[in-house]
């Protein structure tokens, strides 16, 4: 009984064999197309200017970006070319939208930025392609890089906080700062407790207790189990985006027993 059992097992499996070498002869017939449509893809990205430099007396500078790009269209149909600007390291972006066919595979537009004069650095500008079945190519980016005058230093005109504190609880402290070219002209706010450890305060809305995003007011805040009693210093500075430093600013609180 059992060499019978493999005999037709071995005639089941050469069947199969025979069909799967059947199938992959007819998937590799002459006249049968791709059926991945071929991506977009773009190249010989220029664009002005490379750098801005703003003189101006304003608070925004506007920077006339043009865009000229090549896009290769293997796979037929219709295109849709953008562009997105973003300030280097953020998610936000500072302006996007499409590109314009001129002819000879060619795409140009243009945009208007602007730019806080004191959100000075590098711009990334982004180019992507999409067509008709809806498949996205390569991307090409540039670097635009923005500069500015400065108009003088940062300021911290106010420290909020307590003037006494009691522990054990929570102690937060608010630094308030301006800036002469733009609260986007202030790159960090440092401070330095009585003991001469640092750290750094936040206008982002999550960090370290802050509320407000972008408001100017830079917030710590510490769990304090227990402290020496008596007067404690604290010291702050503000530091902009050219590395020009405010005036140090101290806040002393008196710790109760």
């Amino acid at each position: 009984m059992r060499p019978r059992l493999l005999v037709r097992t071995t005639a089941f499996l050469s069947g199969v064999l025979a069909l799967m070498i059947a199938l992959s002869a007819c998937d590799s017939a002459p006249g049968t197309g791709n059926l991945i449509p071929t991506p977009p893809s773009l190249s010989d990205f220029s664009f002005t200017p490379i750098e801005f430099v703003y003189d101006g007396a304003g608070d925004t500078a506007l920077i006339p970006l043009q865009m000229d790009v090549a896009v290769a269209n293997p796979g037929g149909g219709s295109l849709q070319v953008q562009y997105f600007v973003r300030r280097e390291f953020s998610t936000e972006l500072l302006a996007q939208g499409t590109l314009s066919g001129v002819g000879g595979g060619r795409y140009q537009g243009g945009e208007m930025l602007a730019v806080p004069r004191g959100e000075i650095g590098l711009y990334v500008i982004t180019i992507t392609a999409v067509n008709d079945s809806g498949n996205t190519g390569n991307e090409v980016t540039g670097l635009l890089r923005f500069a500015s005058e400065n108009l003088g230093p940062p300021v911290i005109t106010e420290i909020d906080g307590p003037m006494e504190f009691q522990p054990p609880g929570q102690l937060r402290l608010i630094a308030v700062v301006t800036d002469p070219d733009g609260l986007g002209n202030i790159a960090r706010v440092d401070g330095e407790t009585p003991t001469g450890a640092p750290f750094e305060m936040f206008d982002d809305g999550l960090s370290l207790g802050d509320e407000v995003a972008g408001d100017g007011r830079y917030t710590a805040t510490f769990d304090v189990p227990s402290a020496t009693p008596g007067e404690q210093t604290f010291t702050f500075i503000a530091t902009d985006n050219f590395g020009v430093e405010s005036e140090q600013v101290s806040f002393t609180i008196t710790i109760l027993p």
